[in-house]
């Protein structure tokens, strides 16, 4: 869903237009919606965030697999049911040449199946406030929660938690005031929400073709049904 060049700077730059990313994505919630979100946050969101901050291993390590399937990325923001970034109380604090993490995040999409999550989170021991931070899931210290969805039942989501995670500075990608990191996260965040727009309409699609049919099918029944009592 994310084609790669190497742009000016040599960092990939993504050559898919708007259009198509939420014509396929119309398409692929019609046809399962679960899919639909899970991939939009994996390679959509997260792999935005890799191509414009990633180092060379980073994007050796995890976009390349990202894009092609054979990984799962999510990213961790909010700790309540909602969206409020103030409630945030996660950490990162500088312990040494390192960075220890601990919290949680309450609602993760992919989080329980996800081989990398992109961790919005406050700092400590640094000038910088916050920050996103790459976190490797077989971490010791990352645990995951699924829960059970009355609604896109195939789509992995839960809780996530980070208990004395340790960070190296190279998996840091970015940090600063918290208002700049914040808006910063949100810019990736806003595909998301197109996307989730997309994903609607597609349900909404194969909704409405699915009454018709069952309309159809009930009127060509009854039809037949006169004839045979005539």
């Amino acid at each position: 869903m994310l084609a790669r060049t190497l742009g000016v700077d040599g960092r990939p730059t993504i050559v898919a237009d708007r259009s198509n990313l939420v014509v396929a994505l119309e398409l692929l919630g019609a046809a399962c919606p679960a899919l639909a979100w899970n991939a939009t946050v994996s390679a959509n969101i997260c792999g935005r965030v890799l191509a414009q901050h990633g180092s060379p291993e980073h994007l050796a390590r995890w976009l390349a697999p990202i894009l092609s399937g054979d990984k799962v990325a999510s990213i961790g923001i909010v700790e309540s049911v909602g969206s409020d970034l103030g409630s945030n109380t996660t950490v990162a604090t500088r312990v040494g040449g390192e960075w220890v993490v601990r919290g949680g995040k309450a609602t993760v999409t992919n989080g329980p199946i996800a081989d990398v999550c992109l961790l919005f989170t406050r700092m400590a021991g640094t000038e910088a406030e916050a920050g996103l931070l790459l976190i490797d899931t077989q971490s010791r210290g990352v645990s995951a929660e699924p829960l059970a969805l009355t609604g896109a039942r195939g789509m992995p989501w839960g809780p996530v938690r980070f208990d004395d995670v340790r960070v190296a500075d190279s998996e840091v990608l970015f940090s600063g005031p918290l208002p700049e990191v914040t808006a910063k996260t949100l810019s990736f965040i806003e595909w998301g929400l197109l996307f989730q727009s997309a994903c609607s309409l597609g349900i909404a699609s194969s909704a409405i073709r699915a009454v018709a049919s069952r309309a159809w099918r009930s009127r060509a029944c009854r039809s037949r049904s006169c004839r045979s009592r005539a």
